[in-house]
């Protein structure tokens, strides 16, 4: 659940982190990704959950491309988690990455991607949760546009949230 990290924006669905974790936990998992959505939006109509769901949630880089505060942010994942615990179901919150910047393609301006970094920065350090920023290296080449992951970025995530759901007792 969540924007297009979740979507998988730039790569193919094969190499979308949400395919390979659904690969490695051997059950399906329903992308509700969209390209440009806003967590703060999105959690005001989360999915239908039942008794034993797992909700992945990564979103909150588009809500502070726009005018998104940190705090609404992170009251967008506590409702989230909420509304999870009710329906018997299990909440993974996941923190995007900070972009990397690079000088080319840039998916967004450089001052838009420079108050994007500030910003997800204050995020990792308020809200709880797997923090992509620990295991995805600041590489440009992992990076298709500043912002969006490439494959590998990708296959990045899905073992950072497999490791972490299975720690956690989530999975």
């Amino acid at each position: 659940f969540g924007d297009s990290y979740v979507a998988g924006y730039g790569v193919d669905f094969d190499q979308c982190w949400v395919y390979k974790l659904e690969q490695l936990l051997r059950r399906p998992i329903a992308n509700l990704g969209i390209n440009g959505a806003w967590i703060t939006e999105l959690s005001e109509h989360p999915p239908a959950l039942e008794t034993g769901d797992v909700l992945l949630v990564l979103g909150g880089a588009n809500d502070f491309l726009g005018e998104g505060t940190v705090a609404q942010v992170v009251a967008s994942y506590e409702s989230l988690k909420v509304y999870a615990n009710k329906a018997g179901a299990r909440c993974m919150i996941i923190l995007p990455p900070t972009p990397v910047i690079v000088e080319e393609d840039l998916f967004v301006g450089l001052n838009m991607i420079r108050s994007l970094q500030e910003k997800l920065k204050e995020l990792d350090e308020k809200a709880e949760g797997l923090h992509l920023d620990k295991v995805i290296p600041k590489d440009p080449v992992l990076y298709i546009d500043g912002i969006h992951l490439t494959a590998e970025g990708h296959g990045l995530i899905a073992r950072a949230v497999y490791e972490y759901g299975v720690e956690k007792d989530i999975f």
